[in-house]
């Protein structure tokens, strides 16, 4: 008889297929996209409708973002959830995935 536990194994992925998806990583994208819009945690949170507590957990990942409040983040300040989530900015307006990257860059020294 065949070892089922090979059967039900999927290979593994490389780490540049599988981003970090942890609380921790989404909420360093939250704390970059709150900084490319100049807001502060009280005026991001005002404008998706939760506390500032709440915002304050997601972007420290002491808690995880829900779908909907993902959604209402994503239709506010046109990112995409697969960018919130994921990281991925493909589908991100250039505008925006161009703030993003000059903020994870930091200044050019001359």
């Amino acid at each position: 008889m065949q070892d089922m536990s090979e059967i039900n194994t999927m290979p593994a992925r490389s780490s540049r297929e599988s981003p970090d998806r942890s609380p921790k990583a989404v909420g360093k994208r939250l704390a970059l996209l709150r900084e490319i819009h100049n807001l502060d945690q009280d005026e991001i949170a005002e404008s998706i409708g939760v506390t500032q507590g709440t915002y304050s957990n997601w972007e420290t990942g002491s808690r995880p973002l829900g779908i909907q409040s993902a959604h209402a983040i994503c239709d506010e300040y046109d990112v995409t959830l697969d960018w919130l989530y994921r990281g991925r900015m493909g589908s991100l307006p250039l505008p925006l995935e161009n703030a993003i990257r000059r903020l994870k860059l930091g200044p050019k020294q001359d």
